[in-house]
């Protein structure tokens, strides 16, 4: 869970409130505290009671307590738009129950395909590895005399593409180069 204190902190200042405007506040609700004790809540040396964290919500307009309370979604049990969508599937027929039930699994079903196949793409990708022999690399001072020894096995045809690509990519750019060492080594 985030920090409660600083959080109403951040929530008093986001509503231009001074500590002082909101003890003023509270006292409307019929609380009483000092100032000291409110800096103490920010601060986090103090804890609030239930009462004064739903009174300090709602002074400082806070419409999802979860939400801004939580570090993460998986904190939360329900947002406020999946409980309109349990209150609204429950008022549904059994037909419309039945049509929600059948889109939900198909989607779920899809998603978890669409995760799996993502993760095992991120999976062969990474642990991929062509490792770059030394007469690969380009060098302006000889031509290439790789074989086919010099080149590793690739299985992946998407490494294999990229590959090709980038063989041709380095090809552009030799011929480019060759030009111009042929004109500084006729130049010594």
């Amino acid at each position: 869970m985030n920090n409660i204190g600083s959080i109403l902190k951040r929530l008093r200042e986001q509503n231009g409130l001074k500590g002082n405007e909101v003890i003023d506040k509270l006292k409307d609700l019929g609380i009483e505290i000092s100032a000291k004790t409110l800096y103490g809540y920010e601060s986090g040396r103090n804890s609030t009671n239930a009462d004064m964290f739903l009174a300090l919500c709602k002074i400082y307009k806070c419409q999802n307590i979860m939400e801004t309370f939580s570090d993460s979604v998986d904190d939360i049990l329900f947002t406020n738009n999946e409980w309109n969508i349990i209150e609204k599937y429950r008022v549904l027929d059994k037909h419309g129950k039945k049509m929600v039930d059948f889109t939900l699994n198909e989607e779920w079903d899809r998603s978890v395909k669409e995760i799996r196949n993502v993760k095992s793409e991120t999976a062969e990708f990474s642990t991929e590895i062509i490792p770059m022999k030394e007469n690969l690399l380009p060098n302006t001072n000889h031509r290439r005399t790789n074989t086919a020894e010099d080149v590793p096995e690739i299985t992946d045809l998407r490494i294999l593409k990229k590959r090709i690509r980038d063989l041709e990519e380095e090809n552009k750019f030799l011929k480019k180069q060759t030009p111009s060492l042929r004109r500084n080594r006729s130049n010594p």
